[in-house]
């Protein structure tokens, strides 16, 4: 997957932007050049920052992991109140910044988590012996 993501607080400086890419003979040939390197169908989508800033970190990024979610029918709130929790927590464990997003746009209570890394080092957990249920302890 390549993402391309502009960090913009102002949704109207983005609309505007997109705007005028479409508008762009180039960007439209280079989006028609770029379909013979993927697979499948190209999505755009709009994240929100719920929780967490990653600050300084932002600026510096080399990676960023990210998990998603959908959230419960009827479960949005509580999902989003663990959603911050767990954020922090991942922060706090991980030593990277975790930030927690929605993602106000496609299919209803998509919520997730995207942590800012300087290299992938320790992103892969080599020993077998830690599984999922031992991380799910160590959040909870």
């Amino acid at each position: 997957m390549v993402v391309y993501g502009p960090e913009e607080s102002d949704l109207g400086m983005m609309e505007a932007a997109f705007d005028k890419l479409e508008t762009e003979t180039i960007d439209n040939e280079l989006a028609e050049a770029g379909r013979g390197h993927i697979q499948g169908s190209l999505d755009d989508e709009l994240i929100q920052t719920v929780g967490g800033d990653p600050g300084e970190d932002a600026a510096t990024v080399q990676y960023v992991g990210g998990v998603r979610a959908a959230a419960a029918a009827g479960s949005i709130v509580g999902a989003q109140t663990a959603g911050l929790e767990i954020a922090d927590k991942a922060t706090n464990i991980g030593g990277a910044t975790t930030v927690f997003v929605r993602y106000p746009t496609g299919p209803d209570g998509q919520i997730g988590w995207l942590t800012y890394l300087d290299s992938t080092q320790g992103c892969f957990v080599e020993d077998t012996s830690i599984t999922a249920t031992t991380l799910n302890r160590t959040l909870s």
